[in-house]
């Protein structure tokens, strides 16, 4: 009688049943199946030499970063004491123009004011004397060229 009400449900039962019997011997065959072997011992001596070149190459490779950390360092403390020379130049220059800078403010302005009437005068005669130079030489230049001129030789 309960199995004409529930016919699927008796089915549906009964395969849970035997699914749960018979799945742990089902999953441990397809598990020793598929499982991965296990790897084969590599005897130490091969581990060893295996180990030995890796840490030869791994010093290799600090032994180059060494070197190039060196050569770094080389050149930042030249160009280092490039620049200390540079400043300290730089600070004799600026003591030096300090030291002209208080000369010339101690200078009294009389001195400077003769100095710059003096300047002037000798600049206004040596222009004269320019002009007058500049004219004489167009006036020979000119006189030659006609003597050439004349003469045919040119």
């Amino acid at each position: 009688m309960i199995l004409s009400i529930f016919p699927n449900l008796f089915l549906e039962i009964a395969t849970m049943l035997i699914g749960l019997v018979l799945s742990a011997p089902v999953t441990r065959l397809i598990v020793k199946l598929f499982a991965s072997k296990p790897k084969q011992k590599v005897p130490y001596s091969e581990q060893l030499s295996a180990l030995t070149s890796s840490l030869i190459k791994s010093t290799k490779q600090v032994d180059i970063i060494l070197a190039e950390l060196s050569s770094v360092t080389k050149d930042r403390e030249r160009a280092l004491t490039k620049l200390e020379s540079e400043l300290s130049i730089l600070e004799n220059r600026e003591i030096e123009t300090k030291k002209r800078i208080e000369d010339l403010q101690n200078i009294p302005l009389a001195a400077v004011e003769h100095f710059a009437q003096l300047t002037t005068a000798g600049e206004k005669r040596s222009a004269r004397r320019d002009y007058l130079l500049f004219a004489a030489g167009v006036i020979v230049s000119t006189l030659i060229a006609i003597l050439l001129k004349v003469f045919k030789l040119a």
